[in-house]
Order: structure tokens, then C-alpha cells, then sequence
């Protein structure tokens, strides 16, 4: 319902871009919150890294039809609308860079974030890696940006939710519980990353290079740590179609 009140207002254009950015998040937000339940699922069939890896290309491969919705005007392009040669290398190098960035980071995330979920719930991983949301603002003070006063008001909530989520009668967290919220620096970090290449580059492009970037990464890893059975793979494929293709 939201996707089509969307669709609606922005053709009708009685939309502001604010709005229209904050249904997209809240949109993405319920994705990728019921993801987690998949992401849980399918770690019963197949081990982290391959699952990571199969669903990383698949997210790569189906926003290639959707590259040019991302493309920025910029003063680097010539007459006919290509870009000149300085600035399309130029514009290459900056990809590269963003793109090894983004994939890595994201990989480190995503991974940590399945070894997780072997161990933990899909509601708890969900609501640990959401700290990221702290962890945000806490890097950008390292980068000269003010952080709101509201944001410690949010530390003080979040690390509260964590407690009552990951502490149980014995006062211990799990190593699940640790692992995902390490995980959580890495998205932070990745973020961070996406917020500044993404005013510089093609968002979509980027988005599919960190996928492939990721995936790539994923291939030794999963047959050096793991023995991916093409049988297991095909018993979870939904749970890897809803996140490779809805997730990514």
C-alpha cells in the first residue's frame, strides 16, 4: 500500500522531496526488517558465506536494468551528453575507489551479520544491527559533524533496548549478540561511506558495484570455510531471491 500511495502522489507530483525520500526509507525499512526472518531460515540449509555470496550477485544483477535511473548531471559532460575523457576517468576512479569501500565494509557487515543469526534470533540481530543508527552520528564526530542533542537521548534508549534483548537471566550476552553488534560498525561505516560517494556518483551503479564487490569477496570464502551442496542452495532459494532481489 505504501509503494502504491507513492507511485500515486509522485505522478501526481503533490509530493515534496522530503516526503518522498522518507517513504522510501520507511518502504526500505519494512523490507529489509522482514528480511531478517529469511536471512534466519536460511541458515538452516546453507552456512553464511554462501549464502551471502549467492544473494550479493543476484542483488548486483537485478539493478543492471536500472543504472540509468541513477546517472547525475555533471559539468564534466560535452555537448551531446557524454562525458568528456578527463572526467569520465576521472569519474572511473572514483567509482573503483567507492565501490572497494562500500563492498567491503558491506561484506564485513553482512557477514558478521549471518554468523549471528546462527546463533541468535532474527528479532534481536534485526534490533542490534539497527544500533548502527547510533553508531552513525558517533563516527561523524570524528568527522567534524555536529551530532543533534537528541542523539544522546538515543544512546541512553538503545543501549537500554539492548539490554533487555540480549541479556538474559544469567546477565550474559550471547556470541551472537556480539558478533551482529560488531557487524553494526561495519553498516555504520558503509553508510557513512554511501552518504558521501552518493552525491558524487551514480547511486544505482554503486549500489550494484558494492553487490558484486561483496559477492566476489564471498566466493573463497565460502569454498575455503564452507562446502557449498548445490542441493542445500536450491532448498532455500526463496530465502535468497527475497534478499538478493527485494533487500539489494
Amino acid at each position: 500500500m505504501l509503494l502504491f500511495f507513492y507511485i500515486y502522489t509522485a505522478k501526481r507530483g503533490t509530493m515534496n522531496k522530503k516526503t518522498r525520500g522518507d517513504l522510501l526509507l520507511i518502504l526500505t525499512a519494512m523490507i529489509w526488517g522482514s528480511a531478517f526472518v529469511t536471512q534466519k531460515s536460511g541458515m538452516d540449509h546453507i552456512e553464511p558465506f554462501t549464502f551471502n555470496c549467492i544473494r550479493m550477485l543476484i542483488g548486483s544483477a537485478v539493478l543492471v536494468p536500472f543504472l540509468k535511473l541513477g546517472r547525475k548531471a555533471s559539468p564534466g559532460h560535452g555537448p551531446g551528453g557524454q562525458l568528456l575523457p578527463d572526467e569520465k576517468r576521472r569519474q572511473t576512479r572514483l567509482m573503483i575507489h567507492a565501490a572497494l569501500i562500500c563492498g567491503i565494509t558491506i561484506f564485513v557487515g553482512t557477514t558478521l551479520q549471518q554468523i549471528g543469526l546462527v546463533y541468535t534470533t532474527a528479532g534481536k540481530s534485526g534490533f542490534i544491527t539497527a544500533l548502527y543508527i547510533i553508531i552513525v552520528p558517533i563516527y561523524g564526530i570524528f568527522m567534524r559533524k555536529r551530532p543533534r542533542n537528541i542523539l544522546w537521548v538515543c544512546v541512553v534508549l538503545g543501549i537500554g533496548g539492548l539490554y533487555l534483548l540480549c541479556v538474559n537471566g544469567r546477565t550474559s550476552i550471547g556470541i551472537g549478540d556480539i558478533v551482529t553488534f560488531i557487524g553494526a560498525f561495519a553498516f555504520a561505516a558503509q553508510i557513512q561511506a554511501i552518504d558521501y560517494y552518493s552525491l558524487k556518483l551514480n547511486p544505482v551503479l554503486l549500489s550494484c558495484m558494492q553487490f558484486l564487490i561483496c559477492g566476489i569477496i564471498s566466493v573463497p570464502c565460502m569454498f575455503i570455510f564452507e562446502t557449498p551442496h548445490m542441493a542445500a542452495i536450491m532448498s532455500c532459494w526463496p530465502q535468497i531471491v527475497y534478499t538478493g532481489v527485494l533487500s539489494c
